[in-house]
Formats: C-alpha cells, sequence, structure tokens
C-alpha cells in the first residue's frame, strides 16, 4: 500500500468565476460540495491547472547531472531547470482562457468586481505563484520561492532497492512530486463524460489519425474541444500508461485489485476496454458479450473511462484523479461503492478530487473516517468493510462547501469531527426543509 506523501499545498482565488473568496487545501481525497453553479469546477480546473504549470516547468528543458558521489540512500541527482518563473505565469495565462473556454480574462471576473486573483502556495518549499488581473491593467504576477525549489533540486537522492536498478525517469518523476507536492499526472474526468463518448468515433483524434495514415490527408483539426475535455478524449484515444511510467511495470497488485474488484464485479459487472488501438471504440465486455457504450446505461457509462485507465496503467500510484460528479446516474449503492473505490484509490497512493452532490457519498466517506478510528482502538470491522484498504485518516480527507451568496460564493472548510465524521449540514438542511413540507402537506390533507 502506497504512502502519501507531499508538502502542503494551498490553492486560493477571489472573485474568480462565481467565487467571491475562498482557499483549499489538497488532501489525498479532497471533496467539494455546495449548489450548482457555486464554482466547485472552476476550483477544480484551477488546481489541475497550478499543477500542470508546475510539472511542464520541471519537464520542459530540465537538465538533470548523475552525481558520482555515493550514497547508502540512493542516486544522488541536480536538476537544472531551465525554465524561468515568467514562463510559468505565462503558460497559466494561456491556459486560463484555453481551459474555460473564454476569449478574455475579463470573462472570468466575478460580476460587481473590476478585477480576479489567483494563487497557490506549496509551504514546505515554501513556493507561491500569486497573479491578479484587472479589467484596466492587466496582469500583475507575484512569485517567490523559485530559488528555495532550484536548491532543494540541486540534491535529489534517488533510492534504490537490492540489487540496484539503476536511474530511470519514472524514479526521477517520483523525486520531483516529493518535492513539488503535485502528482506528475493528472486526469480530469469531466461532468457529463458519458454524454461525449456517445460520439466517441466523432470526436476522438486518433480516429482522424488512422485515416490521415491510411489515405494521408494533412491534418485535420479532429474536435473542438480543449482543455480538460480535449485531454480526457485524447487520453481514451491513445490509451497509454504516461511517459515518465513506460520504464515501470505494470501498475498491477493488491491494491488495484482492491479497485477493480468493487468497479467492474459490483458495479459494472465486466469491464471496459477497446476493441483494438486501430478500432478504439470502447466498449463493455459483459458475460461473453461486446456491447457498445452507445447501448449501455448512462451510469455505466460515466464510470467506463476510470475502468478504462485502471485497466491500460494509465492511472496508477502518484496519479491525480479529478472526477466530477462520480454519482452521476447511479443508483444509490453503487453510489456508496463509488465512495469506497475512492478511498481504495488512495490507499493504492492515487490522488483523488470530486464534486459532488450526493448525500450518499459524503456518509459513506465519512464511515471510512469512523473505522479508521475504530481499528485504532482495537475493534474488528463491520461486515463488508475491508480493514486494510478501506480505512481513512482524518489528515487524509479535506471537505469544502461552496455556499452560494448573493454577491457570490464562499468557500468553507467543513471540519471532520472525531467519533462523528463528516458534518452533512448541506444535505441535512434540504432533507429537513422536505419534511417540513411533507408534514404541511399531511396537515392539509388530514381530516378535522
Amino acid at each position: 500500500m502506497a504512502e502519501q506523501k507531499g508538502p502542503r499545498i494551498q490553492c486560493m482565488m477571489k472573485d474568480f468565476g462565481p467565487i467571491r473568496e475562498g482557499r483549499f487545501d489538497l488532501a489525498p481525497l479532497t471533496v467539494f460540495i455546495g449548489p450548482n453553479g457555486s464554482g466547485k469546477t472552476y476550483a477544480a480546473t484551477l488546481a489541475y491547472l497550478f499543477g500542470e504549470s508546475l510539472w511542464r516547468m520541471l519537464t520542459t528543458g530540465t537538465v538533470i547531472t548523475v552525481h558520482n558521489e555515493k550514497s547508502p540512500e540512493g542516486i544522488i541527482i541536480q536538476a537544472n531547470i531551465s525554465q524561468e518563473p515568467g514562463q510559468v505565469t505565462d503558460f497559466v495565462k494561456e491556459s486560463l482562457l484555453r481551459y474555460f473556454g473564454r476569449k478574455s480574462e475579463t470573462a472570468l471576473i466575478r460580476r460587481r468586481s473590476d478585477s480576479l486573483e489567483i494563487g497557490v502556495r506549496i509551504e514546505e518549499i515554501p513556493l507561491q505563484i500569486q497573479g491578479i488581473y484587472r479589467r484596466k491593467g492587466g496582469w500583475l504576477w507575484s512569485l517567490s520561492g523559485f530559488d528555495q525549489l532550484h536548491q532543494r533540486l540541486a540534491r535529489l537522492v534517488i533510492p534504490q532497492s537490492k540489487p540496484p536498478e539503476g536511474l530511470t525517469i519514472a524514479k526521477v518523476f517520483r523525486a520531483f512530486q516529493e518535492v513539488i507536492g503535485f502528482p506528475p499526472e493528472t486526469y480530469y474526468l469531466p461532468a457529463a463524460r458519458a454524454g461525449l463518448l456517445q460520439g466517441w468515433r466523432a470526436l476522438t483524434a486518433k480516429s482522424v489519425q488512422i485515416v490521415g495514415r491510411e489515405i494521408d490527408l494533412r491534418h485535420i483539426e479532429a474536435t473542438p474541444y480543449t482543455g480538460v475535455t480535449g485531454k480526457f478524449l485524447s487520453t481514451l484515444a491513445e490509451g497509454k500508461p504516461p511517459y515518465w511510467a513506460w520504464q515501470e511495470e505494470p501498475a498491477i497488485g493488491t491494491g488495484q485489485s482492491a479497485v477493480n474488484y468493487l468497479l467492474e464485479k459490483e458495479i459494472l459487472n465486466g469491464y471496459i476496454d477497446w476493441l483494438s488501438p486501430e478500432d478504439p471504440e470502447l466498449m463493455l465486455f459483459q458475460k461473453g458479450m461486446r456491447i457498445p457504450l452507445t447501448a449501455i446505461s448512462s451510469g455505466l457509462a460515466e464510470l467506463a473511462a476510470l475502468d478504462f485507465y485502471l485497466r491500460k496503467g494509465i492511472l496508477r500510484p502518484g496519479s491525480w484523479l479529478i472526477i466530477e460528479e462520480p454519482e452521476a446516474h447511479l443508483h444509490p449503492e453503487n453510489q456508496r461503492r463509488i465512495a469506497t473505490l475512492m478511498v481504495r484509490l488512495v490507499r493504492w497512493g492515487v490522488w483523488v478530487l470530486c464534486t459532488t452532490h450526493s448525500d450518499i457519498i459524503l456518509h459513506q466517506i465519512s464511515n471510512h473516517l469512523l473505522l479508521e478510528e475504530a481499528l485504532k482502538r482495537g475493534h474488528q470491522p463491520p461486515e463488508g468493510l475491508d480493514p486494510e484498504w478501506d480505512r481513512l485518516g482524518y489528515d487524509e480527507v479535506g471537505v469544502y462547501l461552496f455556499r452560494l451568496e448573493d454577491d457570490g460564493s464562499v468557500i468553507e472548510r467543513v471540519e471532520p469531527e472525531p467519533g462523528f465524521g463528516i458534518p452533512e449540514d448541506e444535505f441535512v438542511r434540504v432533507a429537513e426543509a422536505i419534511g417540513d413540507e411533507t408534514y404541511s402537506l399531511i396537515d392539509l390533507i388530514e381530516p378535522d
């Protein structure tokens, strides 16, 4: 079971989209709750963007020098970053428009405001990137900690197993990850992914690449989708692990088995794969049948990409999964299972951030916190909970409420309570309103 490591990472935003003000810390399992239109997707996409920016800085032109110095801890390397901090902010500016589908930053400023502010801080380095965009004046950036980052990368120890296996790009990426905190590869499963997959052949770039090879066509823009949606579709079309992991063995083991069992045996009752790399139409293989995604339920189609990522070794320990509304179109029992699946991903070493409107998912995650407490007190878990893969520590989860107000939303941390779990006030409020309405109606129809 992989241990979750990395410095504390905090993202902040002000007057950004629908968000008036807020900040959140990324945890191994981060959960966003709140009404529609309160900014959960904005915040998740911004965190993804910052992670992409930092890794772009480290992987574009970084020179690795292997030291002759011998160490019982492993191989000593030095990473020299060629990109300047300003190039990182240029990538952030460019990606903001692309990921949010805007032609100008002014469209991202909250109504009634003249500016927006975004930022990320990695406490351990400490490294900070903060940008303010004004309607009249453009961008003003504040950056700090890059010298400290260079110093930390000047002497990295790459652990060696016995016998030594040598230096691989995967090991270098793992070392980078421990320094900057963000996982080296992020996979974003957007909302309405089942609908995107309905037009699989028309939307994927892979199909255009195949035609181009066969009849030597000029390059064609396969799809207007960019940003997280474009990456989602291209990842499915390629079906390959991240390039940094090519030298690693397939990430199959007890952890993946624990995840796959829930997903394939108890939810999908089958597995997702394509027919072949040359014919990348996704199918549900179930009880000897091959069923196109267009013919399966929308709930199962929503989870198709996740199963495909796992089977192809795309999602693996050290990756980061951002998933919007994992409960979409799922029966309540499967909502419970998908919550447990996310906990098992965390135990396996995957970071997870989810946005959800499901009180069932939140309640089930809370149960996994209580399981950890019970196990620490020496108790046996109830039937159906695995003591190794279903436990979740209070320091491994961060829950944030996006509270919608008249002039924009604010982000508030929901603090789990030992012995109780995660407060569900946001959902209880709705349940109480329904109950009050029910009693009022019963009073009306009861005979005098």
